[in-house]
């Protein structure tokens, strides 16, 4: 799968045992439910305490929750800046 912004260009490739409708109700949606929130929380705590604005937070979010959605999932996700 990728996708592409003007400024990255994002790719990720399923697990070695592939994936399928089954597998993304039953691992990824999870998965990701549970990472989007974690990552909601810390953004929300940088924010709070100073160390990322707002923007930076949100312009940082998707990124954060995929790259720990591939590591729980063994996903190759990669974010490539465009030059």
């Amino acid at each position: 799968m990728r996708a592409v912004t003007p400024v990255y260009r994002y790719s990720m490739r399923p697990p070695a045992g592939g994936w399928n409708e089954q597998w993304a109700r039953q691992q990824l949606v999870p998965a990701y439910q549970s990472r989007d929130d974690e990552v909601h929380r810390n953004g929300m705590r940088a924010v709070f305490y100073g160390t990322a604005t707002a923007d930076e937070a949100s312009a940082s979010h998707f990124h954060e929750v995929w790259q720990r959605v591939a590591r729980d999932l063994g996903l190759d996700y990669r974010q490539e800046e465009i030059q």
